[in-house]
């Protein structure tokens, strides 16, 4: 599925929104800044209102299928928010994301002054496992016939906010060198001495790896070619998405493609040797698999992916964490620089006890929880190589529920997934900026990995120099996994800016942040708009104080040196379009 752009992801905490906006008497807006809500999690905004009856019009949206939340008034009943998605059915997923659905929730009685409005991921069965919530407007009227009346509540202060979890004193920071590296690589393709020098000469340092016959099966030979190189490399693993079966035919799901076929062979010579454990290990171990509550193994992703053979273990069955801590230290012991773990969205209950197919190690613990502590002792095995080793966890986007058992939360699908415009707003992004700021400044990482798309060369670029200065305002490390080499828009492999010098400025729209080493702005004018619009909407040309050493800038999209005069620089930038400067 197409899902949500994730802002707020993870565990049950709370955060409290004050200084909400007012309007006129008759139209209030409690809140319009974006934010996604999952796993149970809620968001609370403050507002003063004269006295009145009001409707509470809920806008949602950024995804594809059907979302719930439920929304409640000082603490009072709380009410479901339901959007069916039903403006957008008969879109394709990527223009379905892009439909807002404005709903009346309700009418509700309120007495002047402050009230607080709760809305909180619903969790209900049949729905999306976020919610994406818009914006939420009261309606003064006077006509309440046939509509639900919400319930108000006694609250009369901001709920507590529960801590973050890298405002616990567990909370370790990710190592400094990760935290000052700004770029990094994916590299699923077959290994060799020159595939990994290209990757040293395009200016990385950090390189993901994938789980082929190659790249592990010769693990020991491809870290030492990298480690001369001056390269760290992160092999891939996952706890999530194993195989169970050899061949399609076997259940008769749909044909195999040859690929398939090929890796079904594979997995079939190597059964039992620990280095391929995800590829045998439920076929030899059926009690390993994870039952729902019709007591069904459960597929990631879609029933038929590669062709019905994969299932998802239960980590909280008896040995399979043993096995998943075994084959880490066997790469770890092969010069691995960290691990890469791949699919981090377990099933939240495992019912394979109810239906007799094993026991649960820790009766009291979900399989969510069984698998966040083998994260934990995943990540405390590789420190053990060293602390300046790394664990990288990819959940499709970050989970802050995530954040204390893994040095880097990977938000795959940054703002491109291999089309040819932004699949978010501009408006998320900055979301995302203001959410995860404290965990960057608490020592976490958060690593995007945008699939930059277009129609040409030249768009190509441009979309990843907007992904990677979106990125930079952010705070987050960049990767475009080379789907935009040879654009011109590899020079960004390159560039290291270094330690911000402030927080984000705005400049006529411009979106602008300082660096040790240079700059980036972003240009988000004409965000949401086909792309024949954007393309007729005028350059912004703006000027603005740089560093007194700085001598001249250039422009790393197109090469242009531009001088520094009287301490100002003077730049131009296309809407929907991000760049970057270097100081010289």
């Amino acid at each position: 599925m197409h899902g949500f752009v994730r802002i707020l992801v993870g565990g049950m905490l709370a955060m409290a929104m004050t200084n909400a906006i007012r309007g006129d008497e008759n139209r209030i807006v409690v809140s319009e800044e974006y934010v996604v809500l999952s796993n149970l999690e809620w968001v609370e905004f403050e507002v003063i209102v004269p006295s009145g009856i009001y409707e509470v019009w809920v806008t949602s949206g950024g995804n594809d299928t059907r979302q719930c939340a439920r929304l409640s008034i000082d603490g009072g009943e709380p009410v479901l928010i339901i959007d069916e998605r039903e403006p957008a059915k008969g879109l394709p997923p990527r223009e379905r994301e892009k439909v807002s659905v404005r709903q009346l929730v309700g009418v509700v009685s309120l007495k002047r002054g402050k009230h607080f409005f709760k809305v909180q991921h619903a969790g209900e069965a049949g729905f999306s496992v976020a919610f994406g919530l818009e914006r939420i407007e009261l309606l003064r009227t006077k006509d309440i016939a046939g509509k639900n009346v919400i319930k108000v509540g006694s609250q009369r202060k901001p709920s507590p906010r529960a801590k973050e979890p890298w405002e616990s004193k567990e909370f370790i920071p990710a190592p400094k060198w990760w935290q000052k590296e700004e770029v990094y690589a994916g590299y699923y393709d077959k290994l060799s001495d020159g595939a990994l020098k290209r990757i040293k000469d395009k200016g990385l340092r950090v390189v993901v790896i994938g789980c082929d016959e190659i790249a592990r099966g010769e693990l020991r030979h491809w870290a030492n070619v990298a480690h001369e190189l001056g390269l760290k490399v992160l092999p891939y693993v996952s706890f999530h998405t194993w195989r169970w079966r050899f061949s399609a035919e076997e259940g008769k799901e749909r044909l195999a493609d040859a690929a398939l076929v090929s890796s079904f062979k594979f997995a079939q010579r190597h059964r039992g040797e620990l280095r391929w454990l995800e590829y045998w290990a439920l076929a030899d171990h059926p009690e390993w698999m994870l039952l729902n509550a019709e007591g069904k193994t459960v597929s990631p992703f879609s029933p038929d992916y590669q062709a019905g053979s994969m299932r998802e273990p239960c980590i909280n069955a008896e040995g399979v964490v043993d096995a998943c801590l075994s084959l880490v230290k066997l790469l770890m012991d092969e010069g691995a620089d960290g691990i890469f773990v791949d699919n981090v969205h377990p099933t939240e209950v495992c019912y394979g006890e109810k239906f007799g197919l094993h026991k649960h190690l820790h009766p009291d613990w979900t399989n969510a929880t069984a698998y966040k502590e083998l994260l934990r002792q995943v990540r405390a095995l590789v420190k053990r190589y060293g602390k300046e080793k790394i664990v990288m966890l990819n959940s499709g986007s970050p989970q802050k529920r995530f954040a204390g058992v893994g040095d880097s939360l990977m938000w795959e699908s940054f703002l491109f997934d291999g089309s040819d415009e932004p699949k978010m707003r501009f408006e998320q992004v900055l979301g995302a900026k203001r959410y995860w700021d404290s965990y960057i400044k608490a020592g976490g990482t958060i690593a995007v990995l945008s699939y930059v798309g277009g129609t040409t060369s030249e768009e190509k670029k441009q979309n990843a120099f907007y992904a990677y200065a979106c990125a930079k305002l952010c705070g987050f490390h960049f990767s475009d996994w080379f789907s935009a080499d040879g654009t011109g828009a590899e020079v960004l492999y390159r560039i290291r800016l270094g330690k911000p010098l402030g927080d984000v400025e705005v400049r006529e729209g411009v979106y602008l942040m300082k660096f040790v080493n240079g700059f980036v702005v972003v240009n988000p004018e004409g965000d949401g708009q086909p792309k024949e619009t954007v393309a007729k909407i005028p350059s912004r040309t703006l000027s603005f104080a740089v560093p007194s050493h700085w001598r001249e800038v250039v422009d790393m999209y197109d090469g242009t040196i531009i001088p520094v005069k009287v301490g100002k620089v003077t730049i131009s930038i296309p809407a929907m379009s991000g760049r970057v400067f270097v100081s010289k």
